[in-house]
């Protein structure tokens, strides 16, 4: 069995990295709820992106959504 020891930072560096997927997947468990709801209630919005790809937003820095419904025809 191979025993090797472990650096402080060494350490830090994987409690840094589980955190960052601990975020990551808190983030995606969010936009999936998101869209599951809007499956669910045939509601949709999406922030809505310029050409040079920024999102619009207002002038206290909250984006600005466009809402649909579809509807079948």
């Amino acid at each position: 069995m191979a025993h090797f020891a472990l650096t402080k930072k060494a350490v830090q560096w994987l409690v840094d990295k589980v955190k960052d997927n601990t975020k990551r997947c808190d983030e995606y468990a969010i936009r999936l709820d998101s869209v599951e709801e809007m499956i669910i209630k045939n509601q949709f919005s999406a922030p809505i992106a310029m050409d040079d790809g920024k999102l619009l937003v207002t002038d206290d820095g909250y984006s600005i959504l466009a809402d649909w419904k579809y509807k079948e025809v």
